[in-house]
């Protein structure tokens, strides 16, 4: 789509796997010479970008591909554009404050630039081409919208002119700076044409708008008022919808860590996905064809009517010839991947125990054709642990991470997807259906732990435990009926294995050369009696520039390693450099979610996180001051 408002300038670049987390569309980005926000996927070239498949995410997305932009020479652009935002820049030296459209005018109105279609990069032309400089705070809403901060109304407003004409038609806003005083109180707004001025003192104070609309709607100034409240801005998407919590903006800086969460969908790719002759097949040009055809179906025919035709059958046999196998392998993994039905649309915890049954060997494996999955067992006897039930290495997997939407001001909860398999509660990347998600894949190496079931639902059921345990769980509890979410069980076993994979990180941080941030979690816990059991974690590797390992992370599992590592992790946590303050906390961290568990001890990068650093207990695994025994693992310790 070509569109003056979106960006397609040279040098605005940026990794593949930073378009999807943590730039991903909604994201502001800080470039050099200009700040600027990713736009929709709608406006996405897909040409210029790479296809992913991952079938069994597919299905439960309901979409029919990946898409993730390629790295281009430095004189190309991306297949994805920004666009501008914040959309206010004031000039350093003449210290005038208004919209980037307004400095764009002034500069094609030159004679030496009318054969320029746009400005390059933002400048002030009456001060020697000085470079301009984004305003540093914006207004966000938890319904994900985002909008500049109301300059114009914030200076008349405070300035105590409200019974006055103001010029919000032509506003002339210069900012300035006093020296000799720090804070908001030491930025100041002025007003040119009539004289109004303001400094930004208490623009961050908690509902600050909400108190200003209730004045002027006092004083009858509507209009202005309106000026205050949420527009449903979606400047990524160059549109606007109606904000059902339209009094609700907070102020914000405009590089704050809140401003933007990646709702972000992982999948890890298990046999039969990750079969060698099923990737294949998708690559093969006859198979794309079919797709393409199976597209452009009318709504009488059904996808199955399509492949029993006989000439879509010969078609099928010519794509079996091609890579010289079974044709009935082949029919089989082209009718899997192509006809959908109402048993591929998963819950998050049924998308796992698939996940688990692989990584303990419950699915059957053929290992000369698996080319991302590449399981090795080891005996557990030989780790002298008595609490774990199996240990494998994982020497070769692929993951698939989606990027489906973003929030602001809260994190999207980590429960992925629901009954209907619909992401829940996150802005969509897309204001317009589409039948693909950004994403990018990493391949490595893992780490899978499975712990003994009845040792720890045993422990679990300790009153000084369930009692710990029901403190994060009341308050997480409190948060999703909040976001209108249904109700999830913060067990005493989920909190143990969630810390312990903390502490697991930590600690081969130190041991195999991964930094932290490259390593992964995935917790894999159910105890309900109707569903499979599952009681284990995965950690992997979670680089997204690396292509593959060097065995480092594998080389840990092995029993001369693996209960060294484990034992110094427990160690580790024993005691916390902020002790005895993080291990008697009543809550940490936000929303106080967590208890004993700090940046020292064992939080840990929050892209290497499920839950977002929350829900994290060392108390639960080495015990507190006053209740040693309410350890799981403290038996060790000592």
């Amino acid at each position: 789509m070509n569109d003056k408002r979106l960006v397609l300038k040279k040098g605005y670049k940026l990794r593949s796997s930073q378009a999807i987390s943590p730039f991903g569309v909604g994201a502001v980005v800080d470039f050099k010479k200009q700040s600027l926000m990713a736009a929709s996927t709608q406006f996405w070239n897909i040409d210029k970008c790479r296809e992913i498949h991952d079938e069994r995410l597919e299905r439960v997305l309901n979409v029919d591909t990946f898409y993730i932009p390629e790295n281009l020479d430095v004189d190309e652009y991306y297949g994805f554009p920004f666009v501008n935002f914040p959309e206010w820049y004031f000039c350093p030296s003449c210290r005038k404050f208004k919209p980037i459209s307004e400095w764009e005018r002034e500069f094609l109105i030159k004679p030496q630039n009318k054969k320029a279609e746009a400005m390059l990069e933002p400048k002030c032309v009456t001060c020697k081409n000085v470079d301009l400089v984004p305003a540093r705070i914006v207004c966000v809403c938890k319904e994900g919208h985002i909008t500049d901060f109301p300059w114009v109304a914030w200076v008349h407003y405070k300035s105590n002119k409200t019974d006055k004409q103001i010029c919000t038609d032509k506003p002339q806003l210069k900012i300035s700076t006093l020296g000799s005083t720090t804070g908001l109180e030491g930025i100041r707004v002025e007003c040119e044409h009539c004289k109004a001025s303001a400094s930004l003192q208490g623009s961050f104070k908690k509902g600050v708008f909400k108190e200003i609309i209730s004045n002027l709607n006092k004083l009858g100034k509507e209009d202005l008022a309106n000026n205050f409240k949420c527009d449903g801005n979606m400047p990524w998407s160059l549109s606007k919808e109606k904000c059902e919590l339209e009094e609700e903006l907070v102020v914000v800086q405009r590089g704050a860590s809140n401003i933007h969460y990646s709702k972000v969908i992982s999948s890890i790719v298990i046999p039969p996905y990750s079969n060698k002759l099923s990737q294949d097949v998708e690559k093969n040009r006859t198979y794309r064809e079919i797709v393409r055809d199976i597209e452009d179906l009318d709504e009488n025919e059904t996808c199955e009517d399509f492949l029993n035709d006989k000439n879509v059958k010969r078609r099928i046999k010519r794509i079996a010839e091609d890579l010289r196998f079974d044709l009935d392998e082949v029919t089989k993994i082209i009718y899997r991947k192509l006809i959908k039905n109402e048993s591929n649309c998963y819950i998050e915890l049924i998308y796992k125990a698939e996940e688990y049954k692989a990584m303990t060997g419950q699915i059957e494996i053929e290992n000369l054709l698996e080319s991302d999955f590449k399981l090795k067992n080891t005996d557990i006897e030989m780790y002298g642990l008595d609490f774990l039930a199996q240990v494998v290495l994982v020497e070769k997997l692929r993951e698939v991470r989606a990027l489906v939407g973003f929030t602001r001001i809260l994190p999207p909860d980590s429960k992925h997807f629901n009954e209907n398999g619909d992401s829940q509660e996150a802005k969509l990347v897309s204001t317009k259906q589409k039948n693909w998600y950004p994403a990018y894949e990493v391949r490595g190496e893992g780490l899978f732990i499975e712990f003994d079931f009845d040792k720890l639902s045993k422990w679990a059921k300790n009153p000084d435990v369930i009692n710990r345990a029901n403190i994060l769980h009341t308050r997480k509890d409190s948060q999703i009926k909040l976001r209108g979410d249904k109700a999830r069980n913060i067990s005493p076993e989920f909190i143990a294995l969630h810390t312990f994979a903390h502490l697991l990180i930590k600690q081969l941080s130190f041991d195999c050369g991964y930094s932290s941030a490259s390593l992964r979690e995935r917790i894999y816990f159910n105890n309900d009696e109707n569903t499979i059991k599952m009681c284990g974690i995965l950690i992997y590797t979670a680089s997204g520039d690396a292509e593959g390992t060097l065995g480092g992370l594998t080389r840990q599992g092995y029993p001369d390693r693996l209960p060294q590592i484990i034992l110094k992790a427990l160690l580790n946590a024993s005691w916390c450099s902020n002790d005895p303050v993080c291990i008697e906390s009543n809550g940490q961290g936000r929303d106080s979610l967590n208890l004993a568990s700090c940046y020292s001890c064992s939080l840990v990068s929050e892209t290497s996180c499920e839950e977002f650093n929350s829900l994290l207990d060392r108390g639960l695994l080495i015990g507190t001051l006053d209740n040693k025994k309410i350890g799981y693992l403290e038996s060790l310790v000592d």
